[in-house]
């Protein structure tokens, strides 16, 4: 089984500076809905089987766009969805930037138990994640190829901690727009091979 987790294409939350974890707002852009087409066309001869994606608008679209090209049905899974920074949503980015990187921050150093007021912790984001990985290990097959479309902070949250191999040095490299990480089943564990551009060794 191989996992590709992907971020979703540029959308209008990053150009206007607003965040956005909560419901169908903020659009991909149309320079983000080209890049998911590139993005397609080179997972065409992947032999994808599943593509899931986070219930935000932008992410909808990223796998809308993917599940078009790559002739697969899109599947919502809300395991995906960003990080929710609670009181902070809609809020300008600049003008909360030192908060919000204080917090991510403290999850990529380990203290998962820090949150964002009226928001979600570090531990919340790696649970669902892990339960997520849990269940395609015991439903799925070997043969598998699922793309899961997903969002930056969340995955530099969670799959350090639940891909072997995966440091939490690596999580330090934001991942930009459908920039992937890239996982196999070896022995019942998901491995790490692929962060961003970065490949892994081992």
């Amino acid at each position: 089984m191989r996992l590709v987790f992907v971020r979703h294409g540029e959308s209008e939350a990053s150009q206007s500076g607003e965040f956005s974890t909560r419901g169908l707002r903020h659009p991909l852009t149309t320079s983000g809905r080209s890049e998911v087409r590139n993005l397609g066309e080179s997972l065409r001869s992947q032999g994808v089987t599943q593509l899931l994606h986070s219930p935000l608008l932008r992410a909808v679209e990223t796998a809308s766009i993917l599940g078009e090209i790559l002739g697969v049905e899109p599947v919502e899974e809300p395991a995906l969805t960003e990080g929710d920074v609670g009181d902070l949503e809609g809020q300008d980015y600049f003008a909360n930037r030192a908060q919000f990187e204080s917090v991510v921050a403290s999850w990529l150093d380990g203290d998962l138990a820090e949150g964002f007021a009226g928001g979600e912790t570090g531990l919340a984001i790696v649970d669902r994640f892990g339960r997520l990985l849990k269940r395609l290990r015991t439903q799925g097959t070997d043969a598998d190829v699922i793309v899961l479309v997903s969002h930056g902070t969340a995955m530099r949250t969670a799959l350090p901690r639940i891909l072997t191999g995966l440091s939490t040095t690596a999580a330090q490299v934001q991942l930009g727009a459908t920039e992937s990480v890239v996982a196999e089943l070896v022995n019942r564990r998901f491995v790490a091979r692929r962060w961003g551009r970065v490949e892994i060794d081992g």
